[in-house]
């Protein structure tokens, strides 16, 4: 059932990919931050 996009839809679509690849590799990038964060947290207590 293939049927032909506007090209709306096709931008749209580009856009929102490429917001996710940039989520993403924020979060990626923040998770070493996170860890030692929580690492030193966890330290603390004991």
């Amino acid at each position: 059932m293939e049927k032909d996009q506007c090209p709306h839809c096709v931008k749209r679509a580009k856009e929102d990919a490429r917001r996710e690849e940039i989520n993403f590799a924020i979060l990626v990038a923040i998770m070493p931050l996170m860890v030692v964060t929580i690492m030193g947290n966890m330290g603390l207590f004991h």
